[in-house]
């Protein structure tokens, strides 16, 4: 049987963004608004999710790894 989820999922638009190529890296400018909504993080992981046909990149908060006593 397929489970479905019922979370809620919220967008937010920040319209079209340039892709800037700098030597072997590509860069994408966010908005400043885009990183005061995650509480302004120093370190963000990237995902590129591909489901159903559609593909998009998703940020995501990145966990600090506790050193092991």
């Amino acid at each position: 049987m397929p489970t479905t989820s019922k979370t809620k999922q919220t967008s937010i638009d920040f319209g079209i963004r340039k892709v800037s190529k700098q030597n072997f890296s590509h860069i994408i400018c966010l908005p400043s608004v885009a990183l005061k909504t995650l509480g302004n993080p120093e370190e963000l992981g990237i995902q590129l999710v591909q489901q159903e046909g559609h593909q998009y990149i998703k940020l995501v908060l990145a966990k600090k790894k506790e050193l092991a006593k």
